[in-house]
């Protein structure tokens, strides 16, 4: 029996490199900056104070959310990368341990005791994880497109978690 076919945005490839993210994986993608682009806007044109301080622990909150999901996509990606019928007791044990160490590097940020390091704390996550992403792409079937668009998003992300701690 065939499988039917899905409509969803792909941004794994299985046996091909696509070249380009879809429309739909780019929209919501950078749609993902708003609340930093927001935030960093917020914080360098506001006056220092209880509500600058809110507004920081909001990003960092949405940030660690965004570093989390990193982490995800390779808890979802596993099966595709393995046996697809045995699903995530077949993938590696060291990329599924890999999915888990964002969360815990986005955990550790939030206990930070100082509020102005959580930014860099994140910022150096969401490095990381892409970097891992890089080094790995070709043994996960992550696209280059979806590796380019990732590298925008992080690095549009990190510049916004840092700005606010340059002033």
């Amino acid at each position: 029996m065939k499988k039917p076919q899905h409509s969803e945005p792909s941004v794994v490839a299985v046996g091909r490199r696509e070249s380009a993210p879809s429309m739909a994986v780019l929209a919501l993608g950078l749609s993902g900056l708003i609340p930093f682009a927001a935030t960093a806007i917020y914080l360098f044109i506001s006056p220092a104070g209880n509500t600058a301080d809110t507004v920081l622990q909001i990003q960092h909150a949405y940030a660690a959310c965004i570093l989390s999901f990193v982490g995800a996509l390779h808890w979802a990606g596993s099966p595709r990368a393995t046996d697809e019928a045995a699903g995530l007791l077949a993938a590696p044990w060291w990329r599924l341990t890999w999915g888990v160490i964002p969360s815990l590097w986005a955990w550790l940020a939030w206990v930070l005791p100082a509020l102005s390091h959580r930014g860099m704390w994140l910022a150096a996550g969401l490095a990381l994880a892409l970097a891992f992403d890089w080094l790995t792409h070709t043994r996960w079937g992550w696209t280059r497109g979806f590796l380019y668009l990732r590298t925008v998003l992080s690095v549009v992300a990190s510049i916004c978690l840092v700005l606010p701690n340059m002033g």
